[in-house]
């Protein structure tokens, strides 16, 4: 069943600071030229996050656009995909075939057997498309995902090769409607940054990676607006897939990224 939202957690109150005492003027010298060097860092390090977010806003652009287009194409295209688990017989006599040959797979040397020409522009550009945004999402990735996602997003480097034409039709939309989740999710948290420092002026990038929208809003909205684009898609629509069907009223909706809620899909 649809679950229901969880109740917002209530604000923790702040200590009161207490100002710290000194044995001499040494050691109070000593301990102000430490804050100095900390805040002096801790600049270095918001300059350099920032140039992260930046990258990030400019790289997932570009992989989303191609997981867009990847889905555009790929829809619809079930003849294409998983040729070798399909034709397992072909398939044999066709890895012989393709020995020695550089860049050319079971499936390649299948598309060419058994699908007709406009199916084998469909796998030409489906397996284009494919690499293209395994690319792309990699170098996302790359570039300091360490201090922007979670270590639970860093499987997304297993998850990114899930895509193409070597897989069934199945997994390839379930996994593309993955990696694109964890694309926007990437997207949001780095404009999200942009934002919130504009609402909070001084703001440290620390103070807005332990925010609700950092830990959860950005992967939710990315979630939802996935699932928007793959509503109509069968293959990603059913009890416990990537869009869930409500037992009692049969509507669609995507569980929330702690698990305790849902929204539904309009």
């Amino acid at each position: 069943d649809l679950p229901t939202a969880a109740a917002a957690p209530s604000a923790a109150v702040a200590p009161t600071a207490t100002a710290p005492k000194f044995k001499s003027p040494k050691e109070e010298e000593a301990y102000y030229s430490g804050l100095k060097t900390a805040s002096e860092e801790e600049a270095k390090s918001d300059r350099a996050k920032e140039d992260e977010y930046k990258k990030t806003l400019t790289l997932s652009q570009d992989a989303l656009k191609n997981y867009s287009s990847l889905l555009d194409k790929s829809v619809g295209k079930q003849s294409v995909f998983n040729l070798e688990g399909k034709h397992p017989a072909a398939g044999l006599f066709a890895q012989d075939w393709v020995k020695g040959e550089h860049a050319v797979s079971t499936n390649d040397k299948l598309r060419n057997w058994i699908l007709n020409k406009e199916e084998q522009g469909f796998y030409d550009e489906i397996k284009k498309n494919s690499s293209q945004a395994q690319a792309d999402w990699a170098k996302n990735l790359i570039s300091g995902a360490g201090g922007r996602l979670t270590n639970a997003d860093l499987a997304l480097g297993e998850k990114a090769k899930g895509v193409g034409t070597g897989l069934t039709y199945n997994a390839h939309m379930n996994n593309l409607a993955e990696n694109m989740e964890e694309t926007q999710t990437a997207y949001n948290r780095a404009k999200g940054w942009f934002d919130y420092k504009a609402a909070h002026p001084g703001a440290k990038h620390t103070d807005y990676e332990t925010s609700d929208y950092y830990m959860h809003g950005a992967r939710d909205q990315a979630r939802l607006d996935t699932a928007k684009r793959f509503k109509d898609i069968n293959e990603v629509t059913g009890k416990g897939k990537y869009i869930d069907i409500d037992a009692k009223t049969g509507k669609k909706f995507v569980r929330s990224s702690d698990g305790k809620s849902g929204v539904l899909i309009e």
